[in-house]
């Protein structure tokens, strides 16, 4: 029996997929990337905002279409939470809905609908990253009440993964040869606060940096509560974790932020990033911000742009409001019409291209580790890899002038130049 998997979304959703790819392997599926010769297709999906959601109905369709008549079509995640009775009268073609708190069952689910008798399945990862790299989930769900945000509702409160178990799973890792962890969560700061045992992220971070064989610890989503003096001197101090962090800010005006339900004034979020750059001088940093929220004047936006300019993150993922069934944002007056998103959205990516190209001129002449990620397509004379301060698919990559190396090598390098959101470095003999 064949299994194909078209995975959606987010990195946490990445893992579900690995997970469950785990369980089908070990319980005797055979993996393909080929929908059209598989015996059972699983959609995982995202059901986070609208353009996702659209996303995941046309994959779903998309699969529908494609796959063999008598195979098996399994729609899971996200978008089951949000819509699944809809969504099973909307395209009957699904033969099997699970929630994200279901994906555990997916192999007997999927054996019983085809009448296969499984192997008794183990729980592990077929990992669908360069073999370098993995994603690690450190905890699931989410506390906060962001008034724009269905998290808390698809993925449930937050809940910490216990340490030893996070550690196995690094370990385990290591062993296939991973040498760059992200660490996830929808809130890497929150980790540890619900556990009974003393555990915080810091200590986290100082073990998974002893596993032999890791390189690189990388910590995505850490909201600003999360940013502690701890978690800056561990930064600081141990080598293998990346001087990196992202924080999602979501906005600069301080009416804006209060309408979203985030506790951060702009002052003290401006405040934040200057201890962390004084505590850890050679640190990346990355921020979202959500342009064209209900009640959203041009002078609000024009605080963003203001609060951009002051904060001058390296790296910024824009977005536009998107108008989420369920949410109390949903409910509040003042819906912009999508032009003046979209052309907010044009102009704070204008303005944050200007700030990353004057942080990318900062850096030249500093020398830092890179991990090389293949053959350049553009120049077969150079390679691509990332900096310790890019992370994986959001952050730009950097040209590094020579060949010969291998995909998962890292290397000392010195910045000699940039290109709008990319870097340009030699190798450092």
């Amino acid at each position: 029996m064949k299994v194909a998997m078209v995975s959606l979304g987010c990195d946490k959703n990445t893992i579900d997929s690995e997970e469950m790819l785990g369980l089908l392997q070990s319980g005797g599926f055979e993996i393909t990337i080929d929908v059209t010769e598989a015996d059972a297709v699983v959609v995982n999906t995202c059901g986070f905002i609208a353009d996702a959601v659209e996303e995941s109905v046309n994959a779903i369709l998309e699969a529908s279409e494609r796959m063999k008549d008598e195979a098996v079509l399994a729609v899971v995640g996200c978008l089951v939470e949000r819509y699944g009775d809809e969504l099973k009268r909307e395209i009957p073609e699904i033969d099997l809905l699970l929630r994200p708190s279901e994906l555990a069952e997916i192999l007997p689910a999927i054996s019983e609908r085809l009448g296969f008798r499984p192997a008794a399945a183990h729980r592990g990862r077929v990992l669908s990253t360069p073999p370098y790299l993995a994603y690690v989930r450190i905890a699931e769900g989410c506390d906060k009440l962001c008034t724009f945000c269905t998290i808390p509702s698809l993925r449930g409160p937050f809940r910490s993964r216990h340490p030893a178990e996070i550690l196995a799973e690094v370990e385990d890792l290591a062993a296939r040869g991973v040498k760059e962890v992200v660490l996830v969560a929808q809130n890497t700061g929150d980790y540890g606060h619900d556990l009974n045992e003393r555990t915080s992220l810091p200590d986290l971070l100082k073990g998974i940096a002893r596993v032999k064989g890791v390189r690189w610890v990388r910590l995505l989503y850490c909201y600003p509560g999360g940013v502690t003096p701890e978690l800056l001197e561990v930064m600081a101090t141990e080598p293998h974790i990346v001087e990196y962090l992202d924080i999602p800010l979501q906005h600069g005006s301080a009416k804006i932020l209060r309408a979203m339900g985030r506790r951060s004034k702009p002052e003290k979020l401006i405040q934040l990033v200057e201890e962390i750059r004084r505590q850890v001088p050679a640190i990346s940093l990355r921020t979202s911000l959500i342009v064209g929220f209900p009640g959203e004047t041009e002078e609000d936006f024009t605080r963003l742009l203001e609060f951009t300019r002051r904060i001058a993150f390296d790296y910024v993922g824009v977005f536009t409001y998107s108008r989420e069934e369920g949410t109390a944002a949903a409910r509040l007056p003042g819906h912009l019409p999508r032009r003046i998103k979209e052309e907010r959205k044009r102009r704070l990516m204008a303005e944050q291209l200007s700030i990353t190209r004057s942080r990318h001129a900062s850096r030249i002449g500093q020398i830092t580790e890179a991990i090389v990620e293949g053959i350049n397509p553009s120049d077969p004379a150079s390679m691509l890899g990332r900096t310790r301060g890019q992370a994986p698919e959001v952050d730009g990559q950097t040209v590094i002038l020579g060949s010969g190396l291998s995909p998962g090598e890292i290397i000392p390098v010195r910045i000699v130049g940039y290109d709008d959101y990319d870097l340009i470095a030699e190798i450092v003999e």
